[in-house]
């Protein structure tokens, strides 16, 4: 399952996008093998009747509860890291989301023990400010990777947002020295008019 790019803006591109680790699918894996082994020993000893049928019933149920539905959960689990901000997606049905803006990120920190470092996956915490405070994000694969991935993208949003206002405030500051300056009359209704417009060009 992809990242509808219809979600995305105009000037954002996805920088990674994936799944929880693959060893939340063991469980799942281990209680499908004993329901496949459980039914086909029901299937065998147990003669044809109700008593076959409600045992596989149960199996089923089983799987269905201890198995499938912990696979969907990882299926619709999804995290992406935009050039903007850092999404994640949840639920099979009834979805719920987050949205972390880059530029709101403060600090990032991972947590791994040797069982998770020998798997390859661990925690990530995202400090931010305002209303979303931390956020922790449980069984990311390669941690410790994904926390410089953030960084880097968090640090190339930041430049580029002060990038872009430094250069709003130096055309505002332009504008209001040419209006300075035709109000002085150093400059005549012409030349301010073609100042002004070359200025304006130049931000849009």
């Amino acid at each position: 399952m992809r990242y509808p790019s219809e979600l995305l803006t105009d000037d954002e591109t996805i920088r990674r996008a994936f799944r929880p680790h693959w060893k939340t699918l063991i469980i799942p894996i281990i209680w499908t093998i004993l329901v496949i082994v459980a039914s086909v020993l029901v299937w065998m000893l147990l003669p044809d009747g109700w008593p076959r049928w409600a045992s596989l019933g149960v199996l089923a149920a089983g799987w269905l509860g201890f198995a499938a539905l912990p696979a969907a959960r990882w299926y619709y689990t999804m995290y992406v890291l935009t050039s903007e901000r850092l999404i994640v997606r949840r639920g099979i049905l009834a979805r719920t989301g987050m949205e972390i803006p880059l530029e709101v990120v403060n600090d990032v920190g991972f947590s791994q023990s040797l069982f998770e470092r020998l798997m390859g996956f661990g925690d990530v915490v995202i400090e931010s400010a305002g209303e979303l405070g931390q956020s922790r994000l449980s069984n990311i694969p390669h941690p410790q990777k994904f926390h410089s991935e953030l960084y880097r993208v968090r640090e190339e949003r930041t430049m580029l947002l002060s990038g872009a206002t430094s250069s709003i405030d130096k055309d505002v500051a332009s504008l209001a020295q040419l209006a300075d300056l035709h109000r002085q009359g150093a400059l005549t209704d012409e030349e301010f008019k073609l100042q002004k417009a070359r200025i304006l060009d130049s931000i849009d």
